[in-house]
């Protein structure tokens, strides 16, 4: 039995009433025009030939559809396992990270950055957390990229409900929600930030995470000297910036914090971007060549004896019948 695995696509078959109709109207139209001005002497042959040839070209269509529609017979349930880590994006999502002393802003720097990094995943478990005056899980543990990437894009300030910047209860809510004791080592964190934290004592959970042989990778953002301009929404919708007493506010990258923590543990690297693009990707390829790799339960996926080149194949003759006869048409 045939079954097909984009079904939808079946409905495409609707449009060949108006082109079955459309061709039907000018078939009739030129068998009447040949009769009228007899400008052929084997009329018969000709209308012969036409029919064919639009028969064809019609029926090329249909089976084309059938094979944009998937149709395959059978399908064989395969479990996927690779290997890999479990690496958690720990993104800040505060008001200062929109800041536009990097390209549009820092936010926006950082979520291209960790897409470029999972574009080079295969058998890495990830999950996403955001966090400001508080964290959020948005993603817990997926290998599902693409459902990842929808929740990173979406990604934005008003993902917490507080504001601020609060380092220390962010590596928390990750310790006591997603990590299991017991696989520790095969755990990274991949904590990307403007450095800014509001008094949550983050080194010490760092060091307490370290010590559990968990790895962590500190990506800090922002220009350190002159800083960027927060932008705000205005009147009416218009772009304007944050200002303090009349005064534009510049957010400076203050790496100090971030240093303190990667000072705790060998397990901890931080790495300065500042104001410059981040090439994430390359920076964690190297990270995770240092860690012990578990292997890694993939979700099940189906694999289907697809038989779409049949119909495809069909098609294509069906198309070259269709010239032949038109050539035979012309000669």
């Amino acid at each position: 039995m045939i079954e097909f695995r984009y079904p939808q696509n079946l409905y495409w078959i609707f449009l060949m009433i108006p082109i079955v109709v459309v061709s039907i109207f000018f078939f009739i139209r030129k068998i009447r025009l040949l009769k009228i001005l007899k400008l052929v002497k084997d009329i018969k042959k000709i209308i012969l030939i036409d029919f064919f040839s639009i028969f064809a070209l019609n029926l090329a269509i249909f089976f084309m559809i059938f094979a944009l529609a998937g149709p395959y017979r059978g399908k064989e349930l395969v479990k996927k396992s690779d290997y890999g880590r479990d690496v958690v994006f720990l993104l800040d999502v505060s008001n200062s990270m929109l800041a536009e002393d990097l390209y549009p802003n820092r936010l926006q720097q950082a979520k291209q950055a960790i897409k470029d990094c999972i574009e080079s995943f295969s058998g890495n478990r990830v999950a996403l957390v955001a966090f400001g005056g508080n964290a959020v899980i948005k993603v817990p543990f997926t290998t599902d990229y693409i459902f990842f990437e929808q929740a990173l894009y979406e990604l934005s300030p008003d993902a917490v409900s507080r504001g601020g910047t609060r380092l220390g209860d962010a590596l928390r809510r990750v310790d006591n929600l997603l990590f299991v004791e017991e696989e520790q080592r095969y755990r990274d964190i991949v904590l990307i930030t403007d450095g800014e934290d509001q008094e949550s004592y983050p080194t010490s959970i760092a060091s307490r995470l370290a010590d559990k042989g968990v790895r962590i990778l500190i990506v800090g953002l922002g220009n350190e000297e002159k800083g960027g301009l927060i932008p705000i929404s205005g009147e009416n919708g218009k772009k304007e910036y944050l200002r303090h007493n009349g005064e534009l506010v510049y957010t400076k990258f203050d790496p100090k914090v971030l240093k303190d923590i990667a000072a705790v543990s060998k397990n901890i690297i931080f790495v300065n971007v500042g104001d410059n693009r981040v090439d994430l990707g390359s920076i964690f390829k190297e990270f995770i060549k240092k860690g012990e790799l578990k292997k890694v339960e993939g979700e099940d996926e189906y694999s289907y004896n697809m038989i779409f080149s049949w119909f495809l194949a069909v098609s294509l003759l069906l198309v070259l019948v269709s010239a032949t006869i038109r050539r035979q048409l012309l000669l």
